[in-house]
């Protein structure tokens, strides 16, 4: 597993240009997408216990117009 980030302050524009565009190359977009759960700010109040029990299989990403 290769973690990588981009530090906004002590890397050039040039630097984080390149490693935002080698990550894109490096995710598999198939996979993250059917791990994602999308929910509106409604459905968030169900979900949330089950997130501070850490019983949550997906990552939750907000809809805000839903």
């Amino acid at each position: 597993i290769k973690l990588w980030g981009v530090d906004s302050i002590t890397v050039s524009k040039k630097r984080k240009e390149f490693i935002w565009g080698e990550a894109s190359k490096l995710i598999n977009f198939n996979v993250l997408e059917k791990s994602i759960k999308v929910v509106s700010l409604s459905e968030l109040i169900n979900v949330f216990p089950s997130m501070l029990e850490g019983k949550l299989l997906n990552k939750i990403l907000v809809d805000v117009n839903k």
